[in-house]
């Protein structure tokens, strides 16, 4: 097998599903490129509307035939918090929307990405432009709650 290609960090997000027939919070596009960190992210599966499965995050592993060309891709759907995080490199993940239900992405009081963040490479501002972190540590998502 091909030693994965590690690409991108996604750290404190609140990343929504979609509600396609395939939807994933994240996914990767190729058994061999993963993402070097996946950290403390609010992921959301929606169901709303839907019939069809979906997962938090597909997890490409392996490709027959050997022909990238003509490959079929095997993956593995992710379907907890739990499962996301236990993937090398990935820890901190939440399964949660945080309660934003405004365009705004302020979290409401209360909401679990209160706090759930981590400073590592967290802007030292806010969407609204207010100073991060606000409480005793980093908010999940582009608003730091007041």
């Amino acid at each position: 097998m091909t030693t994965p290609f590690a690409v991108g960090r996604l750290i404190n997000n609140v990343i929504y599903s979609g509600i396609g027939d395939t939807r994933y919070a994240a996914a990767e596009v190729h058994p061999t490129v993963d993402f070097v960190e996946l950290t403390n992210n609010a992921l959301h599966l929606m169901t709303e509307g839907t019939t069809t499965n979906g997962a938090l995050y597909r997890d490409e592993e392996t490709i027959t035939p050997s022909s990238v060309c003509t490959a079929t891709m095997v993956g593995i759907d992710l379907t907890t918090a739990a499962d996301v995080n236990a993937l090398t490199g990935y820890s901190g993940n939440i399964e949660d929307d945080c309660g934003i239900v405004t365009p705004d992405f302020h979290l409401p009081a209360g909401s679990m990405c209160i706090d759930a963040g981590t400073a590592t490479d967290a802007p030292t501002t806010d969407i609204d432009g207010d100073a991060r972190p606000m409480g005793s540590g980093f908010d999940i998502g582009p608003d730091e709650a007041m």
